[in-house]
């Protein structure tokens, strides 16, 4: 159930961003290098299945008889030798004045491209499972500055590779995340949470609805208010619409939060995204 987007579409999701009201969700399936998913490469490298989910494959690997560490050893290598990597799509994503960028990989592609515009200035935090909230590169969260287009956040929900620890990787993680999403509810500082709560748009790309958790997430953190908002996007691949069950799924989030899903390259949406921005913003732009 994938449908085109209207030149309405467009205008309100462009409208969207430029006030400030439109918070960028980025799953795991949005970060690809040589034509392949991040995700599907560290798959790979833990002798997974290519079609296996990260956390089912990391669960297999843990009970083949290596120990936590062995598995978060060869995750936080995989990440941190791209820690300095980012591509066209999000290059062409920073571009565009999003405050807040939620992500469930710890990939540093996003903040990386916001980090090579001369207009802006990044921060990243992340979850900790077992710690809470911390910021990459160390530093207290009292000094977390309000996310602005000129100094967006990147919040990693499922940990940073720059502390092991954190990472979320098996389904024992997952399960362990979930509890303590629903016990705690607030993962995010106040402000960020408010930032979630108040958008009146949510962009989802590669987020994977596919998985019942990435749907609770969602539901935890915008609450039960979520009707009150504009209507939200959520680009998917192949692995979303290839389910027999993916038109209920979208059906659902169409009525329940408004949201509607699509097939289109995230390659392609985001360079016609940033072309349409750029063009209405120069009609804008006073003579």
């Amino acid at each position: 159930m994938s449908r085109e987007l209207t030149s309405t579409d467009w205008r309100r999701l462009t409208h969207s961003i430029r006030a400030g009201e439109c918070v960028l969700f980025l799953g795991p399936d949005a970060s690809c290098l040589d034509g392949r998913t991040l995700v599907a490469s560290l798959v790979a490298e833990l002798d997974g299945d290519r079609d296996s989910d990260l956390h089912w494959a990391a669960q297999t690997f843990a009970e083949k008889g290596y120990d936590q560490f062995d598995l978060i050893d060869k995750a936080q290598n995989f990440y941190q030798a791209l820690d300095h990597r980012t591509s066209d799509f999000h290059r062409d994503l920073a571009a565009l004045p999003f405050h807040l960028c939620v992500q469930t990989s710890p990939d540093r592609f996003m903040a990386n491209a916001f980090a090579d515009r001369r207009d802006k200035v990044p921060t990243e935090a992340y979850f900790h499972l077992r710690g809470g909230v911390r910021l990459i590169g160390g530093g207290s969260l009292g000094a977390l500055p309000e996310p602005s287009a000129a100094c967006p956040l990147v919040f990693g929900l499922h940990g940073s590779a720059e502390n092991g620890d954190s990472l979320v990787l098996t389904e024992n993680d997952v399960l362990a995340f979930i509890v303590r999403l629903v016990r705690d509810k607030v993962i995010l500082p106040p402000n960020l949470l408010r930032l979630i709560k108040q958008a009146k748009t949510l962009l989802f790309i590669g987020f994977g609805f596919h998985s019942w958790y990435q749907r609770l997430i969602l539901y935890v953190l915008r609450g039960v208010d979520s009707h009150k908002h504009w209507n939200s996007l959520a680009l998917e691949g192949s692995r979303f619409f290839s389910l027999p069950d993916h038109q209920q799924t979208a059906t659902y989030y169409d009525k329940e939060h408004r949201i509607s899903f699509s097939h289109l390259s995230f390659t392609e949406f985001a360079r016609e995204l940033r072309q349409r921005y750029e063009v209405q913003a120069a009609e804008r732009a006073p003579d």
